[in-house]
């Protein structure tokens, strides 16, 4: 909502409040609003208030309406513009509606979905993509999405390699605990009378030794002392599984427990206990100890294989992921290419709706709002239309593209006929590196430091106008950075240009 506060003359300090549709401003006793000082007509000038635009008028008044101290017939206006006509001066002043408190109750307060699946995606979005929003401020669209999509397959790579081999290792590592646990077997059914008679001479485990995957192994007695193995004799046992097995078969004094003990680079240790019968107590008793050191090939392969199977599958899932990269880069670029084919045609043969075939729902909101500014834009360049008359100004045309720039996507400007700054939004700022406040309504030659960008800029905005409105681009260097610039106008009934846009797209 607006209106228009009395800054001098004899209205000063009065407020006049604007309704939605027109306000009648004049000396006349029925009007919407009566001002009754010499000089007034009695039907004076009146306001259209259509949502967020407002158009002044001049109804024929004998003294005329001024309107930044240039006299009008009829023109836009926005906050701030100062109206004056004899013994009065109003400035236009939008109204601030007050934001609702966090705390009171709101009807448009986003509702939580109830469904587990619901919360999720709730969550989801408002929570972690927010971070994503941030780091899409300082990084390329095009290359977050190189980031995620790489990061995706790394992460899956190492993911499901990691379980294949962990799996594999594990079912080898069974097997050949397996088969050490029916080696041990035999060794104490073999040895265990020998070793309770102590008759060391009648050892015999030279069996283990024919055993391709048995590395090492020792046969040693109740107190350590190593009676038979693959490379020592009467010494204490030393070996630090060895030691480690026969502590733990100690605690547990069980014929059917099995120290196992997987100790890198591709070995296995196994090792039990020799159990032979006591007759007087009638129990099984520990005689001696059997110690067994695995290095099947089929682990050690896995674990050299390790590097190597990574490396494949990850160059495997790369050049897969760039191609799913490249497929999902060009079919969401290609709904941008159509949506801008399909806005200069409506531009230039005056199509009323977008037609794309493409779905892609969610550029649905800003297809309809083009589809709003192009149609508005065309009525009033219409010969037909009823919002010029005869004295047709610039001001309308401006603020059609003032309105269209701030939803622009990037970086983006709106000059008037004379090429003078009418706006700038922010990311047009960083880019030119000039500020809206010190810019408005300054030449555009004035302003940018690099006269060759705005040589540039001009060009352009004269091809468009030569060439009845249609697009203009071209690229040009600005700060070292090559920008791809593009240019269009609103013409006038006269067919003159009326105001440009200027876009700053990075190549």
């Amino acid at each position: 909502m607006y209106k228009l506060v009395g800054v001098g003359g004899q209205i000063r300090g009065k407020q006049f409040a604007l309704s939605e549709g027109e306000n009648f401003f004049g000396s006349d006793a029925n009007g919407d609003h009566q001002i009754s000082f010499k000089g007034i007509s009695k039907e004076h000038f009146k306001i259209i208030v259509s949502d967020d635009f407002l158009t002044i008028l001049d109804l024929d008044s004998s003294n005329g309406t001024f309107v930044n101290k240039k006299l009008i017939t009829q023109r836009a206006i926005r906050e701030g513009d100062v109206i004056a006509i004899p013994n009065a001066i109003f400035q236009t002043v939008k109204i601030k509606t007050e934001k609702i408190k966090a705390s009171a109750p709101s009807i448009e307060q986003e509702e939580i979905p109830q469904s587990l699946v619901g919360k999720g995606q709730y969550f989801f979005e408002k929570s972690i993509m927010p971070l994503l929003y941030s780091l899409n401020k300082s990084w390329e669209w095009k290359s977050m999405l190189n980031a995620l999509v790489l990061l995706a397959v790394v992460f899956s790579v190492f993911i499901s390699v990691d379980s294949v081999l962990n799996r594999a290792k594990t079912l080898v590592k069974t097997e050949v605990v397996s088969r050490a646990k029916q080696y041990l077997h035999e060794v104490n059914r073999r040895n265990a009378n020998a070793l309770k008679r102590k008759e060391y001479d009648q050892i015999n485990i030279t069996f283990l030794a024919q055993e391709k995957s048995i590395s090492s192994y020792y046969l040693f007695d109740a107190r350590g002392i190593i009676l038979n193995s693959d490379s020592q004799k009467n010494v204490y046992i030393s070996d630090s599984f060895s030691v480690a097995a026969k502590e733990a078969i100690q605690s547990k004094n069980d014929l059917d427990f099995h120290h196992v003990e997987f100790l890198g680079e591709g070995k296995i240790g196994v090792a039990r206990g020799i159990f032979a019968r006591n007759f007087q107590t009638q129990r099984d008793e520990i005689v001696g100890y059997v110690s067994i050191i695995f290095s099947p090939e089929g682990l050690i392969e896995l674990e050299s294989l390790d590097s190597i199977v990574y490396l494949e599958s990850l160059i495997k899932s790369v050049v897969f992921a760039l191609i799913i990269l490249f497929l999902i880069y060009y079919l969401t670029k290609n709904h941008f290419k159509v949506l801008e084919s399909e806005v200069k045609e409506m531009t230039n043969t005056g199509k009323r709706n977008i037609e794309k075939e493409e779905l892609f729902s969610e550029l649905i909101p800003i297809e309809k709002m083009l589809e709003t500014y192009i149609n508005r834009v065309q009525e009033l360049s219409s010969d037909d239309g009823e919002g010029f008359s005869q004295s047709e100004t610039e001001e309308s045309y401006v603020e059609i593209l003032l309105e269209f720039l701030k939803a622009y996507p990037g970086a983006g400007l709106v000059l008037n006929s004379e090429k003078y700054i009418k706006g700038i939004n922010s990311n047009a700022e960083d880019v030119l590196g000039i500020r809206e406040s010190l810019s408005l309504d300054q030449d555009l030659s004035d302003v940018i430091r690099n006269q060759a960008t705005a040589a540039k800029i001009i060009q352009l905005c004269n091809e468009t106008g030569d060439s009845s409105g249609l697009f203009s681009e071209d690229l040009g260097e600005i700060s070292g950075v090559e920008y791809n610039i593009k240019a269009n106008c609103l013409l006038g009934k006269d067919g003159f240009p009326k105001a440009y846009l200027i876009g700053l797209m990075k190549e």
